[in-house]
């Protein structure tokens, strides 16, 4: 928690517009149906770090957002269930030495927190990255074209706020 704090004080600091996303995410429910209201929350609340994102059950079976949405993450049957299995397993070796694959790209595995939280940078030509985290029924995977620092730290926030809305209303 100390971390998070220092964290958001820099983010104060350097001026990272984080203020009115709790007020956001408290009425997304009001908003939208469906878990492609919340795609739509992390698009607008991530102003332009976030572009694109999908939610997968926690068994890594069949898109629980659209995948015809404007700003769909296009994960392979393959990758969400090697995702939900190193999750429900709490063992990301083979992520770990293989790589976290997305869209078909490989990102660099930065590791998994112990709130199942994981990260993945991808280096080379377009760059960026992808950050997960689980909710009570799901997983939401977040793509980054940005793989700077504050890009990825915002980014971790505004997760972070959708998903805590998801566990509220029990998803």
């Amino acid at each position: 928690m100390k971390v998070f704090g220092a964290v958001f004080l820099m983010l104060l600091v350097v001026g990272v517009p984080v203020r009115g996303i709790q007020r956001e995410v408290d009425s997304l429910s009001k908003k939208t149906t469906g878990y492609d209201g919340f795609i739509d929350q992390l698009i607008t609340d991530g102003a332009g770090n976030i572009d694109r994102a999908c939610i997968i059950p926690r068994d890594g079976g069949s898109l629980l957002s659209s995948s015809d949405h404007p700003h769909a993450l296009h994960m392979t049957v393959e990758e969400r269930l090697e995702i939900a299995e190193a999750l429900r397993d709490n063992s990301w070796s083979s992520i770990e030495t293989e790589g976290l694959f997305v869209e078909g790209q490989k990102y660099i595995f930065l590791g998994v927190d112990e709130d199942g939280i994981f990260k993945g940078l991808k280096i080379g030509p377009g760059g960026g990255g992808v950050i997960g985290e689980p909710s009570n029924a799901a997983i939401v995977v977040v793509h980054t074209s940005s793989s700077s620092f504050f890009t990825m730290v915002q980014v971790n926030i505004v997760l972070g706020q959708v998903v805590e809305a998801m566990k509220s209303q029990g998803l």
